[in-house]
């Protein structure tokens, strides 16, 4: 459903997505789902249909909390190793309840990291510095296989789709690829100087 979303977004495919990730017990993910539906699709749906959502976007509101995180810089936010906007934010982003690893990341920074605790129906406020690197390589990572919707993981988060290229601090850093069927194993950059890595499919 999400693959059909990705090409040409519809009720149907959006509202089956949602469905799927609540009974995955991907509560979050599912009530942002629900939210761009209505905020997508609202004026075209069935009036049926808009309390079936209602319905479920309560039950699912029981169910997850919230991240509102802020930083010194703008940069791209990344929760638990997933891409989830861009900070800073225009509404807080919905999770589930529990620790969180929260990571600010932007191009000649060093990543701000941060571990927040949310609870069920609060917002957890976050703010996540990042400091200017004194000193920097440039790392760029092609894709042979010019694969559709494959990530560049850089020491585990998400930086960009591939191929990218990027500034990094010195020193060792582990890239890898990873797609929704695909992904590559891990390689070893080291950043005191420009340097290409070639990662295959």
């Amino acid at each position: 459903f999400l693959k059909s979303r990705a090409l040409v977004p519809s009720v149907p495919n959006t509202m089956n997505a949602a469905i799927a990730l609540d009974r995955l017990a991907r509560a979050d993910e599912a009530l942002e789902l629900y939210e761009a539906l209505l905020t997508e699709f609202g004026p075209r749906m069935e009036e049926d249909d808009k309390r079936a959502v209602a319905a479920a976007m309560a039950d699912l509101k029981k169910r997850v909390g919230s991240l509102d995180v802020s930083s010194n810089v703008e940069g791209t936010l990344v929760v638990d190793g997933r891409k989830r906007g861009t900070v800073p934010l225009t509404s807080p982003v919905k999770v589930l309840p529990g620790k969180h690893i929260v990571r600010v990341l932007r191009d000649g920074y060093a990543p701000g990291e941060a571990i927040a605790t949310v609870t069920v129906g609060q917002a957890a406020r976050v703010d996540v510095r990042l400091e200017a690197l004194a000193a920097s390589g440039r790392l760029a990572v092609t894709d042979d296989a010019a694969a559709p919707g494959v990530d560049v993981l850089v020491d585990g988060a998400p930086v960009g789709p591939a191929p990218w290229q990027g500034v990094l601090a010195p020193g060792r850093h582990v890239v890898s690829l990873r797609g929704k069927d695909v992904g590559t194993g891990p390689m070893v950059a080291h950043e005191e100087r420009e340097q290409t890595l070639e990662q295959l499919l």
